[in-house]
């Protein structure tokens, strides 16, 4: 039904973005991997998989575009920015150059609380050149020619400017979901939903086999690990793995669950706010055990939780819910 809500795919924003927080609290190598495999091209599949089929004018698309995801990139990265510029002023002229180039791959390590915003920028970029192509070739050709592009930047040392590079590699990803909801994959009669439980299994364990093999994956740096076929491989089989995992168990009960919306509906908020939390808390509370790093991460999902509800009430732009460009 067109506007319905679909429960598992909020499911999978709130648990996306709980592993974005995982991912960046201080947590042992070997715990990473399992993470980093996927958790980034899970959004962007999502991405593609929401990707209205009743397309309003291209203008249209655009100021939607500008309102959901640049209009807050804008403030987020103005107010981080400020910070900086008040706390670190001798390295405002490192900061600067890169912020207005959308380049976050050079500030890795001085300015890495800024960092998650180069997901906007990918995304927002994304969107943009499928509104700007949509009458080009079909879905799946799309995705089979980014796949071919993919493939061979991820080979060039190319800079990462307006984080041009990182998007060309994830793009692959968006058109996948693209693919996946124009060919109902996750429709009931899909073959995917006749696979069995086992077979479900022997996905996620072919994911952890690419994930592992594959090593660290950074994004923000366009670090691909051992190989980029591992990488694609391994976002594909985790983000369908999730995915069908949860719309199965989505059908046991309709009921939404208010908490999961919410944190999906502030997924933008989390991604931009939450790593200037983790330095005071790991300050506090230290990640010297696994019980402490899970403890200081929850810690952050409730307090970027508190901020979704005081924002849906005062300030709807920074969760990209107000028309600012009408």
């Amino acid at each position: 039904m067109l506007g319905e809500r679909l429960i598992w795919i909020d499911y999978a924003k709130a648990i996306g973005i709980t592993l974005v927080i995982l991912g960046h609290v201080p947590v042992p190598e070997d715990i990473k991997w399992v993470i980093y495999g996927f958790h980034m091209p899970l959004f962007f599949v999502i991405s593609g998989y929401l990707k209205s089929q009743h397309c309003n004018t291209s203008v249209g698309q655009m100021k939607k575009i500008a309102n959901c995801l640049l209009v807050p990139y804008m403030i987020y990265a103005s107010a981080i920015t400020l910070m900086y510029c008040v706390i670190k002023r001798d390295m405002v002229s490192v900061l600067l150059p890169n912020i207005l180039t959308a380049n976050f791959s050079k500030l890795v390590g001085e300015f890495t609380t800024i960092c998650p915003l180069w997901f906007i920028v990918s995304l927002a970029t994304m969107k943009l050149f499928d509104v700007v192509v949509k009458n080009a070739p079909p879905k799946w050709q799309m995705l089979l020619i980014f796949l071919a592009i993919a493939i061979a930047v991820s080979y060039f040392g190319i800079p990462n400017y307006f984080m041009l590079k990182t998007t060309i590699v994830c793009m692959p990803f968006y058109y996948l979901g693209c693919c996946l909801k124009k060919y109902k994959a996750f429709d009931e009669c899909s073959m995917l939903a006749r696979l069995p439980w086992w077979g479900i299994l022997i996905i996620i364990f072919i994911y952890l086999g690419c994930s592992k093999s594959n090593g660290q994956v950074n994004l923000t740096t366009c670090s691909l690990g051992e190989s980029y076929l591992l990488f694609l491989a391994s976002g594909t089989l985790g983000s369908i793995a999730l995915l069908e995992t949860l719309r199965r168990l989505s059908k046991r009960s309709n009921k939404s669950d208010k908490i999961i919306v919410t944190i999906s509906e502030g997924t933008l908020l989390i991604m931009s706010v939450h790593y200037l939390m983790i330095k005071p808390i790991i300050t506090i509370i230290p990640t010297s055990t696994v019980l402490y790093w899970l403890l200081d991460s929850s810690l952050i999902l409730a307090i970027t939780y508190c901020l979704i509800l005081i924002s849906k009430h005062y300030c709807p732009v920074l969760l990209g819910k107000q028309i600012v460009l009408k």
